[in-house]
C-alpha cells in the first residue's frame, strides 16, 4: 500500500480538483432560471469522503474500523458498544 503521506497528498489533490469542478459547474451552469448551489453537491461530497476514507486505508491507519453509520443523538461518540441496532422500530 502507498505510504501515509502519499495517501494524504492524493486525497488532498482529489478534494482540490473536486472543489474546483464544483466552482466551475456553478459558474458555467446554463440554466440561470434554476441555478446550482453548493448544496446540490452534498451527495457527491459524501460519496467522495467514502472513497477517500475507508477505501484508502483509513481503517488500517487508525487501527479501528471506520463506522459509516452515525451514532444516534445523545450518545457519546467514543462509546464502544458491543452491538449496534440496525433494525428500524416496528409500527405501533
Amino acid at each position: 500500500m502507498a505510504g501515509t503521506s502519499q495517501v494524504e497528498i492524493y486525497a488532498a489533490e482529489v478534494n482540490r480538483r473536486f472543489e474546483e469542478w464544483v466552482r466551475w459547474s456553478i459558474e458555467h451552469w446554463p440554466r440561470p432560471d434554476q441555478p446550482l448551489t453548493e448544496s446540490d453537491f452534498e451527495a457527491a461530497r459524501r460519496e467522495l469522503s467514502e472513497i477517500l476514507g475507508p477505501r484508502l486505508g483509513e481503517e488500517e491507519q487508525s487501527g479501528r474500523p471506520v463506522d459509516l453509520v452515525p451514532d444516534p443523538p445523545g450518545l457519546a461518540p467514543d462509546e464502544d458498544r458491543q452491538f449496534r441496532d440496525m433494525n428500524p422500530m416496528p409500527w405501533p
